[in-house]
């Protein structure tokens, strides 16, 4: 598929639900790791991963995978 202005709103905001989907999802499970592992520890994960995963979608070639990222 081709982005242009017409459909680009489209994509933008497929980008930004996943992104809040996978924020959603994941936080219980983080609740759950701070619980065990301490607060400390599991904001320093997170924000590892959160980093990581920002990154894998700057260089994000394709659609899907710039999805995948930030749904992750």
């Amino acid at each position: 598929r081709i982005i242009n202005e017409e459909n680009a709103g489209t994509y933008a905001g497929l980008l930004a639900s996943f992104f809040m989907l996978g924020r959603t999802l994941s936080a219980y499970l983080w609740g759950i790791g701070a619980d065990a592992c301490g607060r400390k520890p599991a904001l320093i994960w997170s924000l590892l991963t959160s980093s990581g995963f920002s990154l894998m979608f700057g260089l994000s070639k394709t659609f899907r995978f710039a999805l995948l990222a930030r749904f992750l």
